[in-house]
């Protein structure tokens, strides 16, 4: 219930737009600076009530009449200030170091939660604006119950299968890891290193200075080590790292399992669930032998299990073993917020929905519409489109009516409406020649760009599979248009896209490719892209119709281009497109997988050059 204009409320800003009970008043008379909720998150716990004219007339006049009946400072009114009163000049500073840091000024009133506190609204947590860090919050910790709201104390103290020897050093105390692998020293930190500065670029999952005060401290698991040093071998120029990168693999295995076995080990910990997000969708070799079927290792290392475990993660049931982590809440938002968009975008692939429940969360229908900050919070509002898609088109209704003409027509708005909020940034590239400081820059933008066109091809994908739901005169005809118009549109420009990430590749010269820093994303895009063009090249082959049948007219060329011309001409344009898709892949060259996304593309690039040469031989003949 919103409070009446003059009425001084009780619950600081944090508890008052989340719309749950705030405990301020009560822990202020016992001494306690901050309520529950603002304790338990290390935030600055603030009742910011600037935009009310009649508390600030209220306050004013009251700070007034106690300046003016304080004789120990001013006199009364006309009459000549005591010696003992303190100047301006004296009163000013002191004033100003009363002001806590960070305060907004009158000029950030038109931000989304005015009141804010500044370590929300700072570029400082992994550039997440604060209705970001908010809505990751609701959606992964809920609202805690009244149980919570006590003041229980972190135990920041490791536990004791933790404790270390200060004599000692890192080497000492992690040769087992390496040893285990059939490593050196040397190659298992060349290969923690390089993940942090190749691999972690597009999507970060963990902080580098709080893994590796952790590491030096022995208070991480091995599973995240070896989870780590597997994502960085592939970068490292050793002839047999794809054999290593399988054998830390493995132990990642065998670590986690192991853990996950350990009888009464309780919760689980954040660098247990940071492990399995960095090793979700990794192509395992079947080279060892596992204590588990192999059925039972893909439903344990699977994406759903990370969400379950994620969804059911609480920090302050993780005091005895996560609060002892280097900046655990801080890596608590960031595997929050990869954990979101990883669910987001692999669900939407396969045409099933998510298990992370958002129907009670009501700022998920407002989020899309607030300005992108960065590059986190672009992703993220891309992802919960990708939510809302999977949400509207993966149903039993909409695979017996098809797709509705609304929800296509609200998608496009909503994509469109996300490109406009995109940071100036991130949404050109730059045509100047690159350095290679802002390697991660454009790969960001890259992935942003490819991202966007992957979204509105698989609205194309479920058109074509499901249907349009005719509800009104042309209705379906019009649908079917703009889908058309969309899908080729994002096609063009993942074109330009793919042409200026081969130039920018040639000028820079690096070690690895911009496509070689995000496989996942880049590669895997670049492959379904591919695979789009041979189909429909294929399907334009065999006379089925892939667009309007409208007459096409050739640049350069005075008469309309013959049908036969102008059909020639648009298959070898989806030749060339599935090509420059496929030298996009094979650029990829760190990673055996590799190999086998080629071939997936093959297969339908191979019949579909077939069929044109035999098109071509019957036409000679």
């Amino acid at each position: 219930m919103r409070l009446k204009r003059g009425l001084e409320r009780e619950s600081c800003d944090f508890c008052h737009r989340r719309k749950i009970r705030c405990d301020r008043s009560s822990r202020l008379a016992g001494g306690e600076p901050k309520c529950s909720q603002c304790d338990l998150r290390q935030i600055a716990c603030s009742v910011d009530d600037s935009n009310d004219v009649r508390i600030q007339r209220r306050k004013q006049t009251r700070s007034a009449h106690i300046a003016t009946s304080d004789s120990g400072y001013f006199q009364e009114a006309g009459a000549a200030p005591s010696k003992d009163a303190p100047s301006t000049a004296t009163l000013e500073p002191a004033i100003a170091n009363l002001t806590p840091q960070g305060t907004i000024s009158p000029d950030t009133h038109n931000t989304p939660f005015t009141g804010t506190p500044s370590f929300l609204l700072s570029d400082n947590l992994f550039d997440l604006s604060a209705d970001s860090i908010l809505f990751l919050d609701q959606i992964f910790m809920g609202d805690p119950s009244s149980s919570e709201w006590t003041n229980t104390p972190l135990s920041l103290a490791p536990s004791q299968d933790q404790l270390i020897s200060e004599a000692l050093s890192p080497d000492d105390q992690h040769h087992e890891l390496w040893e285990s692998c059939n490593m050196d020293s040397a190659t298992f930190k060349a290969a923690l290193r390089l993940y942090f500065t190749h691999a972690a670029l597009c999507l970060p999952i963990l902080l580098q200075d709080a893994f590796w005060q952790d590491y030096e401290s022995n208070r991480c698991c091995h599973a995240l080590i070896y989870a780590i040093a597997c994502r960085g071998m592939p970068f490292t120029d050793l002839p047999d790292k794809w054999e290593m990168q399988q054998r830390l693999a493995n132990k990642f295995k065998e670590s986690f399992f192991e853990h996950q076995s350990t009888p009464g080990r309780g919760t689980d910990r954040l660098d247990d669930i940071e492990a399995l997000a960095l090793m979700t969708n990794f192509q395992y070799e079947n080279s060892t032998a596992s204590s588990l079927p192999a059925h039972m290792e893909t439903l344990f290392l699977s994406l759903d299990l990370l969400v379950m475990m994620t969804l059911q993660y609480r920090l302050e049931e993780n005091a005895s073993s996560s609060s002892s982590l280097s900046r655990a809440p801080e890596r608590r938002t960031l595997l929050f917020w990869h954990v979101y968009g990883l669910d987001a975008f692999n669900n939407l692939d396969h045409k099933k929905l998510s298990r992370i429940p958002d129907t009670d969360i009501d700022i998920t229908a407002s989020l899309p519409r607030n300005e992108a900050h960065s590059y986190l919070d672009a992703i993220l509002s891309l992802a919960i489109i990708a939510r809302n898609m999977g949400q509207k088109f993966c149903t039993a209704t909409c695979r017996r009516q098809g797709v509705k003409l609304a929800d296509v027509e609200a998608l496009y708005r909503q994509l469109d409406s996300w490109r406009a909020r995109c940071p100036d940034y991130l949404r050109h590239c730059d045509s100047v020649r690159p350095s290679r400081t802002d390697v991660h820059v454009q790969l960001q933008r890259c992935v942003m760009r490819l991202l966007e066109a992957s979204c509105y091809l698989q609205i194309q994908g479920f058109v074509d599979e499901y249907g349009i739901c005719q509800e009104a005169n042309l209705g379906g005809e019009m649908a079917c248009f703009r889908v058309e118009y969309e899908s080729v549109r994002a096609v063009r420009d993942a074109v330009d896209m793919c042409n200026w990430m081969a130039r920018y590749d040639n000028d820079r010269r690096g070690t690895h490719t911009l496509v070689d820093l995000a496989p996942n994303i880049l590669r895997d895009i670049c492959a379904g892209l591919g695979v789009w063009a041979s189909i429909r090249g294929t399907k334009l082959i065999k006379g089925e119709s892939v667009s309007s049948p409208y007459v096409i007219k050739i640049k350069g060329w005075r008469e309309p281009a013959n049908p036969e011309d102008a059909k020639k001409r648009k298959l070898w344009e989806y030749l060339d497109t599935a090509k420059l898709f496929r030298s996009t892949v094979a650029r990829a060259v760190s990673h055996k997988d590799t190999d086998k996304t080629l071939e997936r593309v093959d297969e339908f690039l191979g019949p579909f050059m077939d069929n044109l040469e035999q098109m071509q031989a019957d036409t000679v003949s």
